[in-house]
């Protein structure tokens, strides 16, 4: 799974966890994204009690913008498999 991937997967699940629109977020006539405005969303979803700390963390990790210090796809199945069943 590539980075833009893991990183998108990340956007979609914040978008349905916060249950927002998220097309502020994207500039399409420039193609760019506003950090601030998904920022602000993170900070909404981290102070959410409807979701566990580690979804929370799985999430964040997944929209951090910087790709190397994103998680990869290895490392998240090594961190998720624990709870698995």
């Amino acid at each position: 799974m590539s980075e833009s991937e893991i990183f998108s997967i990340g956007l979609t699940l914040l978008n349905v966890a916060t249950l927002t629109d998220f097309l502020s977020v994207y500039n399409l006539s420039h193609f760019t994204i506003n950090l601030g405005r998904i920022n602000e969303k993170l900070n909404e979803f981290k102070l959410s009690r409807a979701y566990s700390d580690i979804l929370k963390g799985v999430v964040c990790n997944l929209c951090e913008f910087d790709p190397n210090q994103r998680v990869l796809s290895e490392e998240l199945y090594n961190w998720l498999y624990p709870f698995e069943k």
